[in-house]
């Protein structure tokens, strides 16, 4: 089985969503599930995908992650 590679890692998501947050600001619209991408950061995600999102706001909600229905 071949080894997969990030295309888009945590912290290039962060990036992004930092420029949301400061449009945000400007406009006064709060982004508080933007904070989830700092979470999994300081948690060690910096270099996973978007399902480490996923694995962190299970974390955090105590949900174990389920397949979809």
């Amino acid at each position: 089985m071949a080894a997969t590679t990030t295309k888009i890692d945590v912290s290039l998501m962060q990036k992004d969503v930092a420029l949301a947050l400061e449009t945000g600001r400007e406009l006064n619209v709060p982004l508080p599930s933007a904070a989830v991408l700092t979470i999994a950061r300081a948690s060690g995600y910096e270099r996973r995908d978007i399902v480490a999102l996923f694995q962190v706001l299970a974390h955090l909600t105590s949900d174990a992650v389920r397949p979809p229905a």
